[in-house]
């Protein structure tokens, strides 16, 4: 496990900073589309990938399903078992790497992940092991932060605080191009896409401000570890952002999703000039 996590060291400290649970109850409305999408059967054996706070895996296990969540984060993982042991449901949350899964080959029927997966350095392996871990016949469901003009807006924002890095880091929001996601899993998924959109909203754009300075990690640990001066700015970029969505006495900004589904084919499809490939 541990050389598992390795390469994931930064994105831990990332993500084991704030306390997840209020971000992740903010998209409820995004987690109920996927599951509601997915329609989950009793019986059936999930794995909920990057599962944060355990979002879609208590819903799954709600419904009876055998449910494994996985994440980097021993921080998610706490708040995910606390969370089931508290509904008494039977969930099994495991610390893991989304590019490296230890799990056995096609030992789920579903694999599932809601905003999470697209956060992973390295998409073509994320996707190859959500293609090795399902089994033929099987499917996947991913919801993820659409590619849109508000949502690049949203995540240029505070990408411009960023400081520069050593190693270029894969753009999330790919995730949320139809495109791009067939060149990552149409050679082992039949693919099917379906969009909506989850407004995020709040009294205030200061209190949505807070929302995720207190309890977003990566952008709790950048606005600590940024000068006064410009963290200043980016608290004030993030205000007017969410002003701009007022509508009376609350502000209600555009989140659009994409939700993406696969079923796994039984024999991987050939790619123009390549051998026949045996399923994963």
């Amino acid at each position: 496990m541990t050389a598992q996590l390795a390469a994931g060291t930064a994105d831990r400290q990332l993500w084991n900073a704030a306390p997840f649970d209020p971000i992740a109850q903010a998209a409820s409305p995004i987690h109920d589309a996927l599951v509601t999408t997915l329609a989950l059967e009793r019986g059936e054996r999930l794995l909920d990938v990057a599962c944060g706070t355990g979002a879609i895996s208590l819903r799954a296990a709600r419904l009876g399903v055998a449910t494994v969540g996985v994440d980097i984060a021993e921080r998610m993982i706490a708040a995910a078992r606390a969370a089931a042991e508290r509904e008494g449901l039977d969930v099994r949350f495991e610390l893991g790497n989304a590019e490296s899964l230890p799990h056995p080959d096609r030992s789920f029927d579903v694999v599932a992940s809601a905003q999470g997966v697209m956060f992973t350095l390295d998409h073509r392996r994320a996707a190859a092991e959500f293609a090795r871990v399902c089994r033929p016949g099987g499917r996947i469901g991913i919801s993820v932060l659409a590619r849109s003009s508000h949502n690049d807006e949203f995540f240029s924002l505070w990408q411009r605080f960023v400081p520069p890095q050593t190693e270029a880091s894969a753009d999330p929001l790919s995730w949320g191009d139809e495109e791009y996601v067939r060149g990552l899993f149409e050679e082992f998924f039949q693919l099917e896409f379906m969009h909506g959109d989850a407004p995020l909203k709040g009294r205030s754009a200061e209190d949505l401000w807070l929302l995720h300075r207190r309890h977003c990690g990566p952008l709790k640990l950048l606005a600590e570890r940024l000068p006064a001066k410009l963290e200043s700015q980016l608290h004030t970029s993030f205000v007017d952002y969410y002003e701009r969505y007022r509508d009376g006495d609350t502000v209600s900004a555009p989140r659009p999703y994409l939700i993406i589904l696969g079923r796994r084919r039984r024999t991987a499809r050939m790619r123009p000039g390549a051998a026949p490939v045996a399923p994963v």
